[in-house]
């Protein structure tokens, strides 16, 4: 896994609920985490996530490979942010979260935007959604202060 070459941002794209608490997102990971574990993930697939109240949480550790694009997870972080973004839109707090933290990931690993990736430009899928692949455009050409 590292060093570190890119970073590729998801949605969980499951049913919506209401995450208010740390309680409710805990239980949320906790969800994604034994689904993956059933397909032989070994643990969450993602190395960050991104709650609706803009916090970071930690997935798997960032020395083990990824599992969350197929055969593209090689020095490739994945960050998740928790939400079906196809039929709900992600909370100002989670997109500035996430810009925050992907800039700082950048920074920290010298990654350049060109390696900014949503799942839906290395693979079939409408992965992060329609309500969060705008913003990631957007902020990618540089209308955000993404690598500030």
């Amino acid at each position: 896994m590292l060093p570190p070459q890119r970073i590729t941002i998801h949605h969980d794209g499951m049913d919506p609920v209401s995450l208010r608490t740390k309680s409710d997102v805990s239980h949320r990971l906790d969800q994604i985490r034994r689904s993956h574990l059933t397909r032989n993930f070994g643990d969450i697939g993602y190395h960050y996530i991104i709650d609706p109240m803009g916090n970071v949480w930690e997935g798997r550790p960032l020395s083990w490979q990824g599992a969350h694009v197929g055969r593209q997870n090689e020095h490739n972080i994945g960050v998740m942010c928790l939400g079906n973004f196809e039929v709900e839109r992600p909370t100002s707090a989670q997109l500035n979260g996430l810009d925050r933290f992907v800039a700082h990931l950048m920074r920290t690993h010298r990654i350049p935007v060109r390696e900014v990736k949503t799942h839906r430009e290395l693979a079939s899928t409408d992965c992060p959604g329609r309500n969060l692949q705008p913003h990631m455009n957007q902020a990618r050409r540089g209308a955000l202060a993404f690598v500030g």
